[in-house]
């Protein structure tokens, strides 16, 4: 992989599906160290069957906005010559990577450790008999120091799919399970552990490289489609644990949590003045100030904590209209955001299919989900000291005309295996952005 030296901090590949609440089935993820992905002879990712389109998720982390950056990132598909006998999926555990599933971890510390389980109601959803684990990659960021994900059968330990006794985050490879394969009712718990002894406050999680995730992703086969295992921890909100006793969210194909959105949205619908934000989540914290609740708690506590004019006065009386709320993030929103350290910009998922923006972006430059090219918005420092290039010819999504040039039989289409390769895209970075995906979808989005 060619990149911008010391800037990027993952690439992730989800699969886009047209369905009403999202697309963010994940299909391959790149962190620092990792190595190209070479399936079994008989095993491949299914692309087809009504999936067009794909988008490409970059993070990238400038601290010191170095001016005139660029990448040449990027990923290469390769398509098998026949359909292979099996489907691969991807398994995610999301035991923390935003502010609002979990507290920030405690300073001065040289062991914390959360947990985060899936329980056996969520992996019974699975249709096969078991599933075969190809291999698996934890992800932490720079505090983190050991990942192990446990597996019960029945309530009797049967050992741990991998244990990483030294995490280390510039080399994050995906190696193989010690246990091979999982069933139906298995109990899976991902452990994270962090040494903050060289810290003096807390650590918050997130997508910033300062802050901590708690994440693992397993390729597996057969893929299960009857529902994504695609687990996530809500812990934010006292109000669902009350009402509900539940700590972990399984989610339907399509509605994967790769967005502080999704996340926000599951913890609103319970108690939207327990919600918290950070810098990063800052664009779709303004999308939440017209949301019709009076004094709306989370963007009080923005305002008052860390983003003063985060919403327009309007929201105090919740009638701003989308007018409204797009100049004002073009004239207030976005100059801030080119001052954050690093931030996330996600495509924008309204032009899809009527779904729910993630990370809404109504900068000079739109970010939308656009077959060819992918466009970044253009954010302008005050003063107008740094201006970076708004669009860019950028990750080669699929076209519809490039997946139509692989020849696959009727009704099925080849399966490929995701492998790295440079000289991809010239990614202007100085407006930090963190974030690429590559998105399969069903069909075009819409202009």
């Amino acid at each position: 992989m060619a990149t911008a030296q010391g800037l990027t901090h993952g690439q992730i590949i989800p699969q886009c599906e047209s369905m009403p609440k999202g697309c963010y089935e994940m299909k391959w993820p790149w962190a620092k160290g990792a190595e190209d992905v070479v399936f079994p002879s008989d095993v491949g990712m299914p692309f087809g069957e009504g999936h067009r389109w794909l988008a490409l998720q970059m993070h990238y982390y400038n601290p010191d906005l170095d001016k005139n950056v660029k990448d040449s990132s990027g990923v290469s598909l390769v398509f098998a010559s026949s359909v292979r006998s099996e489907d691969a999926g991807v398994l995610t555990f999301n035991g923390g990577t935003s502010p609002y599933m979990r507290d920030a971890l405690p300073s001065g510390q040289s062991q914390v450790t959360v947990n985060f389980t899936v329980p056996p109601a969520c992996t019974r959803k699975w249709t096969a008999p078991y599933i075969n684990i190809l291999g698996l990659t934890h992800h932490a960021h720079l505090l983190g120091k050991y990942l192990k994900i446990d597996v019960l059968r029945g309530g009797i330990y049967q050992g741990m799919l991998r244990h990483e006794n030294q995490y280390d985050f510039n080399h994050q490879s995906l190696e193989e399970s010690a246990i091979r394969k999982l069933y139906p009712g298995d109990e899976l718990t991902l452990s994270c552990t962090y040494d903050t002894s060289s810290k003096t406050y807390p650590v918050s999680f997130g997508d910033l490289t300062q802050t901590e995730m708690c994440f693992s992703a397993a390729f597996y086969y057969p893929m299960q489609k009857v529902t994504s295992p695609t687990y996530s921890a809500v812990e934010r909100s006292e109000f669902e644990a009350r009402a509900t006793g539940a700590k972990t969210v399984c989610l339907t194909p399509g509605t994967g949590d790769y967005s502080d959105v999704s996340a926000c949205a599951q913890l609103m619908a319970l108690d939207p003045l327990t919600l918290k934000g950070s810098p990063n989540t800052g664009i779709s914290g303004m999308y939440l100030c017209n949301s019709g609740i009076p004094g709306y708690g989370t963007t009080a506590y923005l305002m008052a904590e860390w983003w003063p004019g985060m919403c327009p006065s309007c929201y105090l009386s919740s009638n701003c209209t989308e007018a409204a709320m797009k100049q004002h993030g073009q004239e207030a929103v976005c100059p801030q955001m080119c001052n954050v350290p690093a931030l996330s910009v996600y495509p924008d998922m309204a032009r899809t299919e009527a779904i729910t923006p993630t990370h809404r972006t109504d900068c000079d430059g739109d970010v939308d989900f656009v077959p060819s090219p992918i466009v970044f918005p253009a954010c302008t420092k005050r003063g107008g000291d740094l201006t970076s290039s708004a669009a860019l010819s950028a990750i080669n999504v699929l076209s519809r005309s490039a997946m139509a040039s692989t020849s696959s039989p009727p009704g099925k289409s080849n399966s490929g295996s995701a492998a790295v390769s440079g000289s991809r895209a010239m990614l202007p970075v100085s407006c930090l952005i963190c974030a690429a995906i590559i998105l399969l979808c069903q069909t075009a989005p819409s202009a």
